[in-house]
């Protein structure tokens, strides 16, 4: 019989030797989170901060992320990608020198930052949902399904947002990706009344 603790042992001893069997994303603990979110959110918003209830849920994750990455749901106008897109890689970089790969979604259908997305383990990606495919001499590939994909087998910590909801992005990336983001991402959906107006669509997830 091979005991956890050995099971655990040998996965560290491969580790060390350059082969991760069991990779894991980051795990990571901000101390004051709601009010490290709100200093960054009032320096990178250019009107004055309403803070959304969900952005408590924001702050809880930011508190203790359990080793997953976060996945931002909701109208335009309601914070999304100053969260994710700003003041969430200003945190890592100040907080524990790491830094984010940055990217809109119609971004990760060009070559370059194709093999960027494919190959980080640290990535935010904005607007999911907008991008198409990308074509590799005539191979098409479905990068946004592929990222979420490596959250699973390569650790890799993703952050995203989408304007789309639970059916809609079922419709365009499938059952299988669906599954993965619920297993590996934190989701919080935005529903109050838009920063710039009220949106009507229904975001239940």
């Amino acid at each position: 019989m091979i005991t956890e603790e050995a099971f655990r042992e040998e996965i560290n001893e491969l580790a060390q030797q350059g082969t991760d069997i069991d990779p894991q994303p980051l795990h990571f603990r901000v101390f004051q989170p709601k009010e490290t979110l709100m200093s960054g959110l009032r320096v990178v918003m250019h009107h004055e901060v309403e803070w959304l209830k969900e952005y408590d849920e924001v702050a809880d994750w930011l508190s203790d992320n359990k080793g997953k990455g976060l996945f931002l749901i909701g109208p335009v106008g309601v914070g999304k990608t100053e969260i994710c897109m700003k003041v969430i890689p200003i945190i890592f970089l100040r907080l524990f020198k790491l830094t984010i790969s940055r990217m809109s979604s119609t971004d990760i259908v060009t070559h370059e930052k194709y093999s960027t997305a494919i190959s980080t383990t640290l990535i935010v990606i904005d607007d999911v949902g907008a991008e198409g495919m990308y074509n590799d001499y005539g191979t098409m590939h479905n990068v946004f399904s592929e990222v979420v994909d490596r959250t699973e087998r390569n650790g890799v910590l993703l952050i995203a947002t989408t304007n789309l909801n639970d059916e809609e992005l079922r419709e365009k990336y499938g059952e299988r990706t669906m599954d993965r983001i619920r297993a590996n991402m934190r989701i919080i959906i935005l529903d109050e009344q838009s920063l710039r107006g009220r949106y009507a669509k229904n975001y239940s997830f």
